[in-house]
Order: structure tokens, then sequence, then C-alpha cells
């Protein structure tokens, strides 16, 4: 399983691939956020950021205007007719996108299918998630799609491990949770972090 960090602090995001910690990012900064283009270029790895646009042409100019921010962008977007409209014209555009907040392993298929390069189910880290993961992964295997199942937000180690078990392909984590992690033990519980 990949871990990102869940950041919206360039310097966080350094430091975490300096030390080769992560292999991607996770935040909420969006194209209007002067510091996405400071963590893009920081980030040696995907680094997903969302729209706040609510239509799909609306999106689809948003994801635009992200993706030139960097080659590492993926575009998150919400799952809902909208979002899966502007996720497959994103495909068509070569613009990576991810899905959030599934709520179920048939709107994950419909959203692998329009070409999300990541899909996340409603609750990500939360135990109750565990079986939208199984369900997502299970069907992503069968039926061969390239999408991953990315749980989003994870917030202590133990939820690593089970979102990891459950099937997702990357779990998505605050830096302090792998600082927390690496000095005392699979054990600690970061708790809830921003």
């Amino acid at each position: 399983m990949k871990l990102f960090v869940d950041s919206s602090d360039p310097t966080e995001v350094r430091r975490c691939f300096e030390r080769r910690w992560v292999e991607g990012v996770t935040t909420g900064l969006s194209a209007g956020d002067a510091a996405l283009a400071e963590l893009c270029a920081c980030a040696a790895g995907p680094v997903s950021a969302p729209v706040q646009s609510a239509g799909a042409a609306s999106m689809l100019d948003e994801a635009r205007a992200l993706a030139r921010l960097g080659a590492n962008v993926v575009v998150r977007l919400p799952a809902d007719v909208a979002g899966l409209e502007a996720a497959r014209a994103c495909a068509e555009a070569g613009i990576p996108a991810h899905l959030g907040a599934c709520d179920s392993p048939a709107q994950a298929v419909l959203a692998a299918r329009a070409g999300a390069r990541y899909v996340s189910p409603v609750g990500g880290g939360l135990p109750d998630a565990n079986d939208l993961i199984r369900g997502m992964a299970a069907l992503f295997r069968t039926y061969r799609l390239p999408a991953q199942v990315l749980a989003m937000p994870v917030r202590n180690a133990s939820q690593v491990v089970e979102v990891a078990l459950a099937g997702a392909a990357v779990a998505a984590v605050p830096m302090l949770l792998l600082e927390q992690v690496i000095k005392t033990g699979p054990a600690v519980s970061a708790g809830s972090s921003k």
C-alpha cells in the first residue's frame, strides 16, 4: 500500500518526500490558493487537489487550471453526476482524476469506467468505510479496472492497517501520524489532526 501525506503545507510535503515517507499528497488547497503551486513543485508524486465548482463544465475549466500547476496534479471531483461527467472529460483531456466520497462499490465502478485514477469511499479511514473499501477493491480486481482505492483521511495507525487489510491501494495520512508511527511504533494513535 502507498502512503500519501494529507497536507496543505509545502514545508511538510517537502520534508515527507525528502525522507521518502510518502509517494503522493492529498490536499484541500484549490486552484486559487497560492501555496498549491509551491506544494506541487516540491511533491515528487501525485497531488490530489479538489475543484470548488459545481457543474461539469465549470469543473473541467477548474481541472484545466489545476493541471497547469504541474504534471503531477490529480483533480479531485465529487462522486455525483457532474463529477462523473467531468472525470470522463478530464480523462479525454489527459488530466488524471480522483473521485471522492463514493458511497457504494457500484458508484466506484462508474467512477473507474469514467477514467478516474483514484476513488475514495465516504468516510475514508473510518471503520464503517472498510466494507466499502473491500467491495471497491474486489470489483476493481475482478473487472481489471485501473482505478485504485484511496482511503482518506486516515487518522491513526490502526486505521492505516485496517484500510490496508480491506484492500486500499493508498492511505492519506497527516504528517503528525507519520512522525508518531516512526518515532514510537504502530501502536500509537495520532488522534484527530488537520
